[in-house]
């Protein structure tokens, strides 16, 4: 599988506010929730970015990362632990190229 992020899932991170520097970093193993943090209610206004791009008929998506309530489920202030929560969550993530893969299909 090829490591480069296809240019109509850079529009999508685009849309939903990633500068242009942190796009051209982008990876299609990027994991959505683990690598760029996108999950719960953040995954909702990233599905709309998703809609927009790819169309309103992409199948359901959002049980692929973690919800808000597996993160806000542990005792820490996840702002200054995300990264370390990130390691401890233990459910759904989902790479940038395989989020393409399940839209396209």
């Amino acid at each position: 599988m090829m490591d480069k992020v296809s240019d109509s899932m850079k529009r999508v991170f685009s849309e939903y506010g990633f500068s242009r520097q942190k796009i051209d970093k982008l990876s299609a193993t990027d994991r959505l929730f683990a690598d760029l943090g996108i999950y719960g209610e953040d995954f909702l206004a990233f599905e709309k970015c998703l809609k927009e791009v790819f169309g309103d008929n992409i199948p359901a998506v959002e049980h692929l990362v973690p919800s808000e309530f597996s993160v806000a489920g542990h005792l820490f202030s996840y702002s200054f632990f995300l990264p370390i929560l990130r390691k401890l969550i233990k459910g759904p993530d989902i790479t940038v190229a395989r989020l393409e893969e399940t839209i396209h299909r």
